[in-house]
Order: structure tokens, then C-alpha cells, then sequence
């Protein structure tokens, strides 16, 4: 192992959010729901045993065999041994994790293809490390997932590429239906309405109009006379005829008085 290097799984994830525009006539630029994706990038670490990393098992800071010391080492050579040893613990209890979930997902795929009911579906343990937990959506869900595995022809390492092979196997029996996101249809179908909503108010502002008009009036009363032409611009109230010049009318006859 290189004196400086720190083994571990590295992963990088990548958030892209599109926003569209369509343009209406009547409404200018009509904004739409913004679409959101991710990527994630894993490089993770190889699948060692200890023996064969390299990675000396944690040394006492002083070795004593019958009353006589044979070694001391710094407490810093003890950390650094320490070090390199829980990062090799850490690898391989993360690629465990994953190739349980790997497995469960496999199970899940081909108990969903016999007809089995999403509520008896198999538990899929992503909380078992944080590897597992960071990779949910990208093994889960309706995401699509490529994944590469490296091996080695080297007889010496035969036991791990053929985990590595097997492992590959699995993932790519992995069967996900893509499954429509409900509340993504939703939630667009009623932004939708709510645009319509809108450009329909704003063409109902724009085309209607408020005015006043005077309806004319023909009075045949004989009593009345010329009051007859003013009738038009009259009104009733309280059984008493005014005119928009403050004429009074006389009634009608047979109306009271």
C-alpha cells in the first residue's frame, strides 16, 4: 500500500434542475414545473482480505514476554496501524451492505414479476451503512443504475474475482419496473388548471366592458303631454315619478294618486 493513501468508497453526486417556458399569446411566458435530476458517481473499494492488503492488525505499544520486553513502537505507529485497519473494516462492511441490498432487490424483482403485492415485498435494508444509505435512490425507485465491476486474471486473488463476478451476476438479473410518479403527475396536472385559470381570468378582464345606458320611455298618458318625452329619462319611487331635471310627473290615471 502506498504510505499516504486512504482507502475508502468514494461517491459524487450530481443535482441538475431544468426550468421551462412555453409561451402563451395572451398570458406572456407561462412558467412550468421544473424537472430535477441526479447522478451519482461511486468508486468503490476493492474487496480485500486483510492478509492480502497489506494492512498490518493493530500492534501493542509494548510487547512483553516473560517479564522482558521484546518491541515498543510509538504510540503514533499504533494509530497509524489502526488506521489503515478500520479503513479496510470499513470497505468491506459497506460492500457487505450493498450486496445484501443487491440481493433483496433481486428478490423483490422477481416476486413482483409472479404477481406478488408491493406491501409483501421484502425489506430493503439501505440503513445497514452509510454507503447503502447515500446509493437508495440510485439502486431504488425508477432510477437507472449501470454498474461496472473490475477482476483480475492473477490465480492468487481467484477467491475475490469470482465474489466480484458473482456479485455482477445478481445485479444484472435486477429487474425494475418504472413506475409513473403519481404526485409529480398531480401536482403538474393542477399547476396546469391553475395557468388555465389564470389566462381564462385575464381574457374575461380584457374583454369585459362596464357602461350606463338610459332606456327611452314612451308614455301614452293623454294627461301627461310633453312630459310623455321627458318619461324617458324618469324614475319610480315610492309610486312618485321623477325626472333627471327634477320635474315631478303627473300618475297614470287608474294608479292612485
Amino acid at each position: 500500500m502506498n504510505e499516504r493513501s486512504t482507502r475508502a468508497h468514494t461517491v459524487f453526486v450530481l443535482s441538475l434542475s431544468v426550468q421551462r417556458r412555453r409561451r402563451q399569446s395572451c398570458e406572456g411566458d407561462l412558467q412550468l414545473p421544473a424537472r430535477r435530476s441526479r447522478f451519482y458517481f461511486a468508486d468503490l473499494g476493492g474487496s480485500e482480505q486483510l492478509a492480502k492488503s497489506k494492512v498490518e492488525s493493530a500492534k501493542a505499544p509494548v510487547t512483553v514476554v516473560g517479564g522482558e520486553e521484546q518491541s515498543r513502537i510509538s504510540w503514533q505507529e499504533f494509530y497509524l496501524h489502526r488506521q489503515r485497519l478500520q479503513e479496510t473494516m470499513n470497505i468491506n462492511k459497506g460492500l457487505f451492505s450493498l450486496k445484501r441490498v443487491i440481493e433483496v432487490l433481486h428478490r423483490r424483482s422477481r416476486m413482483a414479476a409472479e404477481g406478488v403485492p408491493s406491501h409483501a415485498l421484502p425489506y430493503v435494508p439501505y440503513q445497514d451503512s452509510k454507503l447503502t444509505m447515500l446509493l437508495q435512490e440510485a439502486l431504488g425507485g425508477s432510477a437507472r443504475t449501470l454498474i461496472i465491476t473490475t477482476a483480475t486474471m492473477d490465480p492468487a486473488h481467484a477467491e475475490e474475482s469470482l465474489q466480484t463476478l458473482r456479485f455482477a451476476e445478481t445485479c444484472a438479473q435486477v429487474q425494475k419496473r418504472r413506475e409513473a410518479d403519481q404526485a409529480a403527475s398531480i401536482t403538474v396536472a393542477l399547476e396546469k388548471i391553475e395557468q388555465d385559470i389564470k389566462i381564462l381570468q385575464a381574457e374575461i378582464a380584457r374583454k369585459e366592458r362596464w357602461e350606463t345606458r338610459l332606456l327611452r320611455r314612451r308614455d301614452l298618458d293623454t294627461v301627461a303631454g310633453e312630459f310623455g318625452e321627458l318619461g324617458s329619462k324618469c324614475v319610480a319611487t315610492d309610486g312618485q315619478h321623477f325626472c333627471t331635471k327634477g320635474i315631478p310627473r303627473l300618475p297614470r290615471h287608474g294608479t292612485g294618486t
